[in-house]
């Protein structure tokens, strides 16, 4: 009999949402409901639709799956209003990639709405209100175009509100779209009307009961629905009263979900944790909840009026220091209490036969269960790493016990050629006498191993040749490794010398012996892949070393990508499940990776990027693994991975297994499958097919959207009325470099929303803090932060650097900005500077013309007369308080020539001020000294040509942008963000700034800290500081800019949140991002304001960032600029791109590949 397949809900937008029975309640935001949001309703109304998804966003960055969309109000024209928000929603990937709810009572809105929205979404709602011919009708429409669908649960005579109304109707809703109007049964999610309990009306005590039995019925009966509902409605008696209501809502939730509830809208401000509500409070809500007493309204009011405004008291409990010796080590993993259990462990130890027994036993028995608290939802990621901080501490203390017992027990030698001398003489000097023969007449591929083998050629290992063990001569023998080379001819494809090569090598490796053989051709042909097939079983653990844990999983950050938080959190993770982590760290290239997997014999590999070229450095490997006939799964994960990337993009490449990981909970899941010898096939079989299926449905959905040429978008740009624009030149032009900002100032700058999110703990802060169920872990994490980043102020261990610059621009050619440098102070404004202090220079620069040394007067005649390749120099220029020997102002390089006196310390550090203060002014600085010039001019020539070519400090160039290209409904503009710079046929002169900031510097060295102290949870922790730090940097300085060095807000006072929420004038997008997905444009950044040679950030091969913890990007000032997603572009396009930047179209291709129309 072949077993049905299950059916699961499977919801999209710009990525996939399934809700299976593993699945965690799925959280519906609401606040994008002009019912259930005032401010939404309020900036609906005055048509701030921008302002208006940032309140989708948050939604988003909050952790909900599902955003519910409403706009039923009489003041708004509803279906207008629906579509313009959703065409926009489309246009942000941040929002769309979550699935849309479209909820509305009124049917020509729910249809606008399915129109436009873009992936699976749930239509909210239908229902038998108005007859059954009309609910197929809708029924039927809403299937057509795709979407599930909530039922209510209401029919022609009204609300279902009790048990068996809810069942009557679900009933007759789910037989009539099931068997009539043929709607997938996974598609319905049924509204079961939840209603408020304990008002003092008898009719209302069995609301909530009713309710979770009319759920578990439904689930048990209607085969693959859902069941949602509102939860805050069955606190609704107790308005005012916070601590009840929290308490109703979760036991409420506690008994739905079990029931089967598994969607639903929930306001996480508004939960306790279940084990944490007080017991007589727990006892007294489940009594009205279940309806298990008469009087159980009454005793809530009681208590309700005993609870308001009570704190809640904590104090250390170390009962559990009683506790058996087992439940004292699983309680310190559980919760990550390191300091008791190196005295735990010892006394494990010293109960156990074996130390090795308490890390299988007492320890493994422990983190099984941390590992299926973690799988089930009721543990956090930061706990599970605080889990192998204690693990590691545990294992530390215990390894000088194993090294010691391993030398006890350790597998006896082999038996070798001694022995058998022993044992048998005279066939031993039978056996040593063929030996001698067959080393004097080795076969061609014999003699060509040997050469590789000999003289310990390969990494060191010394082998021996015709080798005699036994009864058998070994064609080759590593006796330090235990390892056996065999070469076999033809002849030993015969069936009866096969049999006899199978129990020799048993036989040899009941000896403990390791057996590695290979055919004559294999050498001949392909000695490298034998050698090194050799060298990874020399390396590998030999026969009888002792036990293996549950796998050995290679990680990696690919090359050029430095990002490594959520890597390392996977790994320890998986770490804490039992499986040996092979951590290669990040800018790993793709030879390393596999040379690695060799070498360690993986049983999987596991990819992290955080950057898009990472990507194409993931499809490289997964081609290059392929070619060399890999049999590994390969695991893919990092912030730019998707499903749908590696489906489409690298599952082909690699025959193999292929799976996207996307949280560190699922990995563990993933990689149990693959390698469980019950699982693995199946698993692997199922993901193929998913990945064939989804890679299809993919494909024919890229090709339905329609696209306008590069042409035609330009015609349909975004318009700025430039002859009214009023433009604000900055206060300071020019280049700023920040040295050693104190981190003070950016601490209320810190974004803690995603500080949380990079721990896999959903929800924004801090709301998050008092969450129902990550709020406790999430306190617990927050204040472990605060107590790391005091000691990070206290002891400075890190270091903020920054540099921007604010640049003239125009747009040039639709697309492109052009910058260009800014004038740098010359003579003429020295001499209105200080017009006493410059005629005193003036003065003194004609009697150094008049008298110039010899080497002055040699490099004279060389640059004079534009003699330097037609560049005009100056000599005795003056520069503020300053007479510069030599100067180009057209390259504003300025040439020195030193004499001996400037080797004087006092002298030296008068020149270096003297040059700093040059360099702040725009200018470069080159010295030579007298014999220098005197003693090879041409060289020093040759210096001075390199850098006139060079870019001038502060120099113009170009930043080249992208432009929209999906063809929308009429009046939606397409952007590219030279939109918003003043074209230069304008006449108006515009400016833009760009910027780089970093507070990485230091981090690595304290992360290695930690790891070497065995405490991953701080070294991911300093990690994630750094970047918070780094991303606040950003924020900071942006203000200073806004306010102080362009000055184009220079009131502006908005709070911390108003920052965060991005409520200031003026953008700052980042080259990498939605707006400009091309990280190319980093380059034209470093090279305009000397980032790496100023401030020291570097961009690896991929143009990541290094120091990790930082951020980079640009200024724009103007009030209409806005932060818009690119979306996919096409070809046409990418060549101009390419044509305007100067690259071949191959580099443009594949730099833009994320973001090219899939042909």
């Amino acid at each position: 009999m072949i077993e049905a397949k299950p059916k699961y809900l499977k919801l999209s937008g710009l990525e996939p949402l399934v809700v299976t029975p593993e699945s965690n309640f799925i959280n519906v935001g609401e606040r994008t409901n002009v019912a259930g949001s005032k401010k939404f309703l309020r900036l609906i109304k005055e048509e701030k639709f921008e302002e208006a998804l940032d309140v989708a966003r948050h939604q988003v960055e909050g952790g909900a799956q599902i955003i519910d969309i409403n706009m039923d109000d009489g003041l708004i024209d509803g279906k207008e209003a629906m579509v313009k928000f959703l065409n926009l929603v489309i246009a942000e990937p941040d929002i769309a990639r979550v699935p849309i709810m479209i909820d509305s009572s009124k049917w020509e809105i729910i249809e606008a709405g399915l129109q436009v929205v873009q992936g699976k979404c749930v239509v909210n709602s239908i229902s038998l209100k108005e007859g059954e011919d009309e609910f197929i009708r809708h029924a039927k429409l809403i299937k057509r175009y795709g979407a599930a669908v909530i039922v209510m649960a209401f029919d022609e005579v009204g609300q279902a509100d009790n048990y068996d109304r809810r069942i009557e109707i679900s009933k007759r809703s789910y037989n009539i779209l099931v068997n009539r109007v043929g709607f997938p049964p996974e598609d319905i999610i049924f509204d079961l009307n939840i209603f408020p309990v304990a008002t003092g009306m008898d009719e209302h005590k069995l609301n909530a009961l009713d309710f979770i039995n009319a759920t578990k019925w439904v689930r048990e009966n209607l085969p693959h629905c859902s069941v949602s509902g509102g939860v805050s409605n069955i606190s609704f008696s107790f308005r005012g009263n916070n601590p009840v209501r929290e308490a109703m809502h979760s036991v409420f939730l506690y008994h739905a979900i079990r029931a089967g509830m598994n969607m639903g809208i929930v306001n996480p401000t508004m939960l306790e944790v279940y084990d944490d509500i007080p017991k007589d409070l727990l006892e007294r809500v489940e009594d009205v909840m279940l309806n298990r007493r008469d009087d159980a309204t009454e005793r809530l009011l009681d208590f309700a009026e005993s609870v308001v405004g009570k704190a809640k008291e904590s104090k250390v409990d170390l009962s559990w220091r009683s506790a058996p010796l087992q439940d004292r080590i699983t309680r310190a993993l559980v919760k990550g209490i390191d300091q008791y259990i190196v005295e735990d462990v010892e006394e494990a130890r010293k109960a156990s036969a074996k130390p090795i027994e308490v890390i299988e036993g007492h320890l493994m028995t422990g983190m099984n269960v941390v590992g299926d608290l973690f799988g089930s939802g009721k543990m956090f990621l930061p706990q599970v790493v605080k889990s192998a901080r204690v693990m590691k501490k545990a294992v530390a203390y215990l390894l000088p016990y194993i090294e010691e017992e391993k030398k006890k027990s350790a597998p006896q030698p082999p038996k070798g050629e001694l022995h058998w001398k022993t044992a048998n003489p005279v066939l031993y000097g039978l056996l040593k006498e063929h030996a001698r023969k067959m080393r004097n007449r080795p076969t061609e591929a014999e003699k060509m191993l040997w050469n590789a083998l000999s003289g310990k050629n390969l990494d060191g290992y010394k082998f021996r040749r015709q080798h005699i063990i036994g009864e058998f001569i070994t064609d080759f023998v590593c006796l330090k490794q235990n390892l056996i080379v065999e070469i076999d001819g033809s002849i030993h494809q015969l069936p009866e010398n096969r049999k006899i090569d199978e129990e020799r090598t048993a036989w040899l490796e009941e000896q403990g012996y390791k057996v590695i053989r290979f055919t004559n051709n294999e050498v001949l042909t392909n000695l490298e892949a034998v050698l090194e097939k050799i060298h990874a079983q020399l390396i590998a653990p030999p026969l009888g070393a002792g036990g293996a844990g549950a796998g050995k999983i290679l990680m990696a950050t690919v090359k050029g990508d430095v990002h490594d938080i959520g890597k390392n959190i996977v790994s320890v993770v998986l770490a804490c499940n039992n499986y040996e982590i092979v951590d290669l760290g990040v800018m790993v290239p793709p030879e390393k990776i596999i040379a690695s997997a060799i070498e360690h014999n993986v049983d999987v590999i596991g990819l992290s990027g955080l950057i898009t070229p990472s990507l194409d450095e993931m499809v490289h490997l997964a081609k290059e693994m392929e070619r060399q006939n890999f049999k590994v799964p390969l695991l893919i994960g990092g912030a730019t991975t998707s499903k749908a990337h590696t489906a489409v993009k690298i599952d082909p490449q690699y025959s193999q297994a292929v799976v996207h990981v996307n949280d560190a909970s699922r990995a563990v899941t993933v990689v149990g499958d693959l390698l469980q010898k019950e699982t693995s096939d199946a698993y692997k079989k199922s993901i193929k097919e998913d990945y064939d299926v989804f890679r299809d449905k993919f494909l024919k959905r890229s090709v339905k959207k329609e696209y306008k040429s590069i042409e035609e978008a330009r015609k349909n740009k975004f318009k700025i009325d430039w002859d009214s624009a009023q433009i604000k030149e900055p206060n300071e032009l020019g280049i700023q470099i920040i040295e050693n900002l104190d981190l003070e100032k950016l601490v209320d700058f810190i974004d803690w929303t995603p500080f949380f999110r990079s721990w896999e703990l959903h929800g924004k802060y801090p709301d998050i803090l008092t969450d129902n169920v990550v709020g406790a872990q999430a306190t617990e994490l927050f204040e472990d932060a605060q107590a790391m980043l005091k000691k990070v102020l206290q002891e400075k261990q890190l270091q903020a650097k920054g540099i921007f610059g604010l640049f003239p621009a125009n747009t040039v050619n639709d697309d492109d900005i052009e910058v260009a440098p800014p004038p740098p102070k010359g003579e003429q404004y020295w001499a209105t500077a200080n017009p006493m202090l410059y005629g005193l220079l003036k003065e003194h620069a004609k009697n150094m013309r008049n008298r110039p040394t010899e080497a002055e007067e040699m490099l004279w005649n060389a640059l004079s007369g534009k003699n330097l390749d037609g560049y005009k120099f100056r000599r005795q220029h003056i520069i503020g308080e300053f007479i510069a020997d030599f100067v180009c102002l057209k390259q504003n390089l300025i040439v020195e020539i030193d004499g001996s006196i400037h080797q004087l310390p006092e002298n030296k550090k008068s020149d270096e001020e003297r040059t700093a203060w040059l360099e702040e002014q725009g200018y470069r600085v080159i010295r030579f000294t007298n014999n220098e010039v005197l003693g090879n001019l041409e060289e020093v020539l040759e210096q001075i040509h390199d850098r006139l070519l060079a870019s001038p400090l502060g120099a113009g160039g170009a930043f080249r942008t992208l432009r929209q290209q999906l063809q929308r409904r009429e009046g939606i503009p397409d952007y590219a963000l030279a939109d918003f710079i003043a074209p230069k046929d304008s006449g108006k002169q515009d400016y833009i700034g760009c910027f780089c900031v970093s507070t990485g510097f230091g981090t690595a060295e304290l992360a290695a800290a930690y790891e070497k102290d065995l405490d991953d949870y701080s070294s991911i922790m300093i990690k994630a500081l750094a970047d918070r730090l780094a991303e606040a940097f950003a924020e900071y300085l942006h203000k200073e800019v806004r306010t102080k060095y362009w000055g184009y807000a220079a009131n502006e006072d908005l709070s911390n949140e108003e920052l965060i929420n991005e409520s200031y004038k003026g953008i700052r997008p980042a080259p990498g991002y939605p707006a400009c997905p091309d990280h190319l444009e980093k380059l034209t950044i470093w090279e305009i304001l000397g980032v790496e040679e100023k401030i020291g950030v570097k961009l690896t091969e991929s143009l990541a960032m290094w120091p990790a913890a930082s951020v980079s990007g640009y200024y724009f000032a103007n009030p209409k600029a806005r932060y818009f997603g690119l979306g996919k572009i096409e070809e046409d396009q990418v060549k101009d791109y390419a044509e305007r930047k100067g690259i071949a179209l191959e580099d443009a291709m594949k730099w833009l590949a994320p973001n090219i129309v899939e042909s």
